[in-house]
């Protein structure tokens, strides 16, 4: 975790990755979108898709990271934006999106 965001309440953009068997995606080929949350930013951007693998965060390279290294720059306080990098598996081509960390709320 950031050392500025020490005691804040950290929240995501509501994209669920498959981290694989050694937290580096499938066969080590970077982590790939295996779910968006229902009202969450990343769905509402209408732009990722399923199994788009994730390349970049905020400017940095991540596609060799381990997830728990990613995790820590995807989150942040809630109203801020975080700007994420993925390359399509449909096309290949890659694209960013600039998404808001928001808390979601689930209902039980």
């Amino acid at each position: 975790v950031k050392a500025d965001h020490i005691g804040q309440q950290l929240v995501g953009v509501g994209i669920v990755f498959d981290a694989g068997d050694n937290g580096r995606g499938p066969n080590d080929e970077g982590l790939r979108v295996s779910g968006l949350t229902p009202k969450g930013s990343a769905e509402a951007s209408h732009k990722i898709r399923m199994h788009d693998k994730l390349a970049m965060v905020d400017g940095n390279d991540v596609r060799a990271w381990n997830a728990k290294d990613i995790s820590p720059i995807i989150l942040g306080p809630p109203g801020t934006t975080v700007t994420l990098g993925f390359f399509s598996e449909k096309t290949g081509e890659y694209y960013t999106v600039a998404l808001y960390r928001k808390q979601l709320h689930q209902v039980i």
